[in-house]
């Protein structure tokens, strides 16, 4: 879609304002080389268009998220209290004692 609006709208109007209507053949030479640079300016022209959509779409997604929502990414490790980490920590010692020991009580 972009590259039919650059070739089908931008580009004749560029053509109007530069004096060639098919821009794929504009070219420039130097001391006798030529270099083709239509095709160049109609990638540009396409790069140009899909980074402001790109920009514009990433803009309204962080206005929209000003109203204090979090998005899935933003759900950051948050701060256990220590005294809970502390007793988490105690949980995970003491299961894997008993696991311990239940394998030495099957070897017996």
């Amino acid at each position: 879609m972009v590259s039919a609006l650059t070739t089908y709208i931008i580009n004749p109007l560029l053509g109007i304002l530069i004096g060639q209507i098919n821009l794929s053949e504009m070219k420039f030479v130097v001391f006798g080389a030529s270099f083709q640079i239509g095709d160049f300016v109609n990638a540009l022209i396409n790069f140009l268009i899909i980074m402001f959509v790109v920009f514009t779409i990433v803009k309204l997604m962080n206005k929209m998220r000003r109203d204090g929502s979090k998005s899935k990414f933003d759900e950051s490790v948050e701060e256990l209290d220590p005294q809970l980490e502390y007793l988490q920590q105690i949980r995970d010692l003491l299961r894997y004692q008993q696991l311990r020991d239940q394998e030495k009580d099957r070897r017996r």
